[in-house]
């Protein structure tokens, strides 16, 4: 089960947001959605800049969830392992991720993967730069 969680302040601490109380063990955080069925753990999660899409890691696959309903919108299939790490390019239009031995990117506008092998072990994590052209 993967659950999206939001932190819930108890008290206002010195102007600390609701999620800085959370990770100090000031707040609580109850689940605002949670989605069932996954096959596989959940290795890795990221949002869209615009917050309309949920990227989940997962074995194999990166499933794309609408994070304000209960729908898998589209399942990637990308057989690299465990995908340990995703991020978005701010745009939107590019999706990163990493597994054993590859870094993939993906197109949002539904183009096949883009493998990048060469790696030693699994890549643990990845990023795209504000314009869109580095992935590291």
């Amino acid at each position: 089960m993967l659950a999206l969680l939001a932190a819930a302040p108890q008290s206002v601490v010195a102007q600390q947001s609701p999620l800085e109380q959370l990770l100090q063990g000031q707040g609580k955080a109850k689940p605002v959605r949670s989605w069932e069925g996954f096959d596989e753990w959940t290795t890795s999660v990221a949002f869209s800049a615009d917050g309309e899409t949920l990227a989940v890691g997962t074995y194999e696959n990166i499933a794309l969830l609408d994070p304000s309903a209960d729908d898998v919108r589209q399942t990637i299939g990308l057989k690299v392992g465990f995908v340990q790490a995703v991020a978005y390019a701010r745009t939107g239009s590019l999706l990163a991720a990493g597994g054993y031995q590859t870094s993939a990117l993906l197109e949002t506008a539904d183009a096949p993967p883009r493998l990048l092998k060469g790696q030693r072990g699994y890549v643990t994590g990845v990023a795209v730069s504000p314009d869109g052209k580095r992935l590291a």
